[in-house]
């Protein structure tokens, strides 16, 4: 049975280790959340995203999408892989320019609702840009070269840091929100030459910058990211908005509620990083749809397991975490935990259409979702503060859903139920699957 195979797939090697990875990525992901809400409060941890948001944002795109395109090439022409990474390393200094001038002169506008303060640090916090793809890209090269132990270690580096960084503020009797954000900026500064020299040890030279390798690159990176802004947006839209309009306090209070719902990300990710080359391996069309359909089948299950389980856990849970005081954004991280998980389905389906060879699928569902995200925002935002919030990404990460569904059953001209809903059989196998891997582990 193909769902057996898939099952198998996740618990092995280098995918097993990812699994590994990403649960430990969470637990840093959540003693980080709950260490900068116990130091800085509320508002204070209101004050770090809205510093961080649009740096942070514009970042992403400065490196317009030759990470993916580094992946790609690393990937095609592994003993190139020096020259690839250096071309793009050279490419996106020269483009975070430009991004740090948009940046400068859009951050007052864009954090109207703020300090004077924190305005002023969110221009000085531009300095990520070119920080972020000096760091971001060597490891993309790790990935192309399917060096995933490396890669894997890699990705611990940063947010153990930072766990480390709000200790010793911690200790130190320090609670400022802009120390916060300029001592996450001098970590990211201090890891760049470690992390360059590791990676450059591991790839073959020559070690040069080559301005022909531009126009391929470009033309792989530049749809990537086209297709990716839609999706991001959705992702990002309403802290976006909240910093522009809403108080430190709301801000910090769904910080932490959007912190509590990415738990439920990394075994549904683990299955998104597999059904591509699944899907696209497969030689005959219906076998691809077949893979397709029963990866869903896995990532509904985990889902609905990983939502009973946080939804259960969550209102003693997230104060015990993050501190009495964020009490209020529980009822808003129960229905994030609800839309986190319909997000991560969503990933698991783009990245079989992808494996279908079809991407315009992804952009058009992603373009829908956002259109859905944009109307709920205007409607709720401002009347519900966190939980319209919270209802505007559940539905429109409804919305993507929907769209991507209804154009899989038109390819492989199937009912939405029969793509969506598992059967009998995937239950029990599942079971089976885990309770072999818990013994195992």
């Amino acid at each position: 049975m193909i769902i057996k195979r898939i099952v198998g797939q996740v618990f092995q090697s280098h995918l097993l280790f990812t699994i590994w990875i990403n649960l430990m990525l969470a637990l840093l992901s959540l003693a980080s959340g709950g260490l900068a809400a116990r130091l800085l409060g509320v508002a204070g941890r209101g004050e770090l995203a809205a510093i961080q948001l649009w740096p942070t944002f514009l970042a992403g795109f400065s490196m317009l999408g030759l990470s993916d395109a580094l992946v790609y090439f690393t990937a095609k022409e592994k003993q190139h892989a020096g020259r690839y990474l250096v071309t793009a390393m050279g490419f996106t200094l020269i483009v975070s320019l430009p991004f740090m001038g948009l940046g400068y002169l859009l951050i007052p506008i864009l954090l109207a609702a703020q300090t004077p303060e924190v305005v002023a640090s969110s221009r000085i916090y531009l300095l990520m840009i070119p920080l972020f793809s000096l760091i971001g890209l060597p490891v993309q090269a790790l990935r192309g070269r399917n060096d995933l132990l490396a890669w894997n270690w890699i990705r611990l580096a940063q947010p153990f840091g930072w766990v480390c960084l709000l200790l010793v503020m911690g200790l130190s009797g320090r609670n400022s929100p802009l120390e916060a954000a300029f001592a996450y900026l001098w970590l990211v500064g201090l890891l760049l030459l470690p992390t360059a020299y590791f990676v450059f040890r591991r790839l073959p030279g020559p070690y040069r910058f080559e301005r022909k390798l531009w126009p391929p690159m470009l033309r792989f990176g530049l749809p990537s990211v086209a297709a990716s802004f839609p999706a991001i947006l959705n992702l990002r839209l309403d802290q976006l908005l909240m910093a522009a309009l809403l108080s430190p306090q709301i801000l910090g209070l769904y910080v932490v509620s959007v912190a509590w719902s990415s738990a439920v990300s990394p075994l549904l990710n683990a299955i998104s990083i597999i059904i591509f080359p699944r899907v696209a391996s497969q030689t005959l069309p219906s076998e691809r749809m077949r893979v397709l359909i029963q990866g869903v089948h896995l990532a509904v299950l985990v889902g609905l397991g990983v939502v009973v389980v946080l939804v259960t856990i969550t209102p003693f849970a997230l104060p015990l975490i993050f501190g009495e005081n964020f009490k209020q954004a529980i009822p808003s991280a129960l229905i994030l935990i609800i839309a986190g998980v319909i997000s991560n389905l969503n990933s698991v389906l783009e990245e079989g259409a992808r494996g279908l060879g079809k991407p315009s699928i992804v952009l058009a569902s992603e373009s829908i979702g956002l259109i859905a995200t944009i109307l709920a925002l205007a409607l709720l935002l401002r009347p519900f503060g966190i939980i319209g919030a919270s209802l505007s990404s559940l539905l429109g990460y409804s919305g993507t859903l929907f769209a991507i569904l209804f154009q899989i059953s038109r390819i492989a001209d199937l009912s939405l139920g029969t793509i969506l809903l598992p059967e009998h059989s995937d239950v029990v196998l599942i079971l089976t699957r885990f309770q072999g891997f818990i013994r195992k582990a």
